[in-house]
């Protein structure tokens, strides 16, 4: 194990999704990190931005849900309104709690000039640029600034090795390359590190790889503890109670792939049946706790309440993807389609070998196959 110290900072791009801090991938990342010396940091920024997404993404669900509820009463019936929590508040400080108890650290924002940040601006030097990015991305690369700073602090503070890990490559990456872009490895250099001082991952698997060979590191377990680990989980109930995320994981690509562009809908009737499940691989993270890789294949009967911008439903596309249209109403731009299909999901979870407790459901692929 290598004596240089290392320490990884979380933009909002890796943890987008991971509301509650708890999946495997995030886990294992901090696991690797602690066991074997390195710190884990997040920007202030970076929360603030997952807080702003989380409200975002939690107002758009209430006027969907309202929407869904209304045509769907046929199937639902809600006494009152679904209970949810406040935006802002609730989930700032409920996340602040939650990245303290992880261990990660958490960086205040950057001391930075204003005539600094709009030279950098007006330079046209990554991560900012001074292009319309669209509306989407109004700030031009402010933030990533701010992000790009706490790096920099951080290798002024001691660290021999700071991995940034963000998926936004447009702005931090090299085109073409995995590595820095050449304005940032300009910045490194003249802050008086070499090149190789930070390292650009794009996801937590990345990351987490990136940190056995810095450090030397590696989460095992043997194979006696596998095999109780296999007698003491209900699989079958696992996949039930984490169906919102398997599907949440493949309706994007899925819902533009069989309906169009502009299509959007919402799901009914998760219900897996006589699941076949392979652990391809448990390590340890803690002494208590373990990292479960696991597969499942099963059979899935599904229902979607679609709201679409145009009337696709009778494409080529729906019957290869196993699906019937059960109803369609012009007037509201709602259809109702279905069908039998097949799942094969990749997925890992933490499993407490002590208490029995699992946490940290994470789904890590899926693929959908019509059986039509």
């Amino acid at each position: 194990m290598t004596t240089d110290k290392v320490c990884v900072c979380l933009d909002a791009s890796v943890l987008h999704g991971d509301y509650a801090l708890d999946r495997a991938r995030l886990i294992r990342l901090l696991a690797l990190a602690f066991v074997n010396g390195a710190d884990v940091v997040i920007p202030k920024v970076v929360h603030d931005e997952l807080c702003h997404q989380h409200r975002d993404e939690l107002a758009k669900l209430r006027k969907e849900l309202d929407a869904a509820a209304e045509s769907a009463k046929r199937l639902l019936v809600f006494g009152s309104s679904p209970a949810m929590p406040q935006p802002s508040e609730d989930y700032e400080r409920l996340s602040a709690a939650r990245i303290a108890e992880l261990g990660i650290g958490v960086r205040h924002y950057p001391t930075l000039s204003h005539e600094s940040i709009v030279a950098r601006f007006y330079g046209g030097l990554r991560p900012m640029t001074c292009y319309a990015k669209g509306k989407e991305h109004y700030d031009a690369g402010y933030k990533d600034l701010l992000i790009w700073h706490t790096v920099l602090e951080l290798l002024g503070e001691g660290y021999s090795r700071v991995v940034l890990v963000s998926g936004n490559t447009r702005d931090f990456g090299a085109e073409g390359t995995s590595g820095l872009h050449a304005d940032l490895l300009k910045d490194v250099r003249e802050a008086g590190h070499g090149e190789e001082a930070v390292c650009l991952c794009t996801t937590l698997d990345e990351a987490a790889a990136l940190l056995e060979t810095l450090l030397g590191g590696r989460l095992k377990v043997d194979e006696e503890v596998a095999d109780a680990l296999m007698a003491s989980v209900d699989f079958d109930q696992l996949l039930q109670q984490n169906g919102n995320r398997i599907l949440d994981a493949v309706e994007p690509d899925r819902t533009v792939a069989m309906w169009g562009e502009g299509a959007n809908s919402f799901w009914f009737g998760w219900d897996i049946e006589d699941a076949v499940v392979e652990v391809s691989e448990v390590e340890v993270l803690t002494e208590g706790d373990l990292l479960v890789h696991a597969s499942a294949s099963f059979s899935n009967e599904i229902e979607y309440c679609m709201f679409y911008s145009d009337y696709c439903l009778e494409s080529d596309a729906l019957e290869a993807a196993g699906m019937s249209l059960y109803e369609a109403d012009e007037d509201s731009d709602i259809a109702w389609v279905g069908g039998d299909v097949t799942v094969r999901v990749e997925f890992g979870f933490v499993f407490n070998h002590v208490t029995r407790r699992i946490s940290g459901f994470d789904v890590e692929a899926v693929r959908v196959k019509g059986d039509a």
